[in-house]
């Protein structure tokens, strides 16, 4: 949690949420790294989503790491695909 601490998170909705709140109650964190034009990426994702979903409420969450080319594409990816985890926003320093 140490290298999210004071940063905004993104939803599929493009709304932020600072990471203490958003993951203040969680004791795992998962990093998913993916891309809206990697065929693995995409085939995988769905996996992801339905695992994520029957997770309980309380002490996981997943963070999705873009390696999309445009924050379209990964606002697209994540509305079509993604479950309701949250995002590190497109093309900053932190998702690099």
């Amino acid at each position: 949690m140490d290298m999210l601490r004071g940063q905004q998170l993104v939803n599929k909705q493009k709304q932020s949420i600072l990471s203490e709140i958003a993951l203040g109650n969680k004791n795992i964190i998962c990093y998913y790294f993916s891309a809206h034009w990697c065929p693995p990426c995409r085939m995988f994702t769905p996996i992801l989503a339905d695992f994520y979903r029957d997770l309980p409420d309380d002490g996981v969450e997943c963070i999705f790491v873009s390696s999309d080319r445009s924050e379209n594409d990964m606002m697209q990816y994540m509305q079509e695909s993604h479950a309701d985890w949250l995002a590190i926003p497109w093309g900053t320093q932190l998702s690099a």
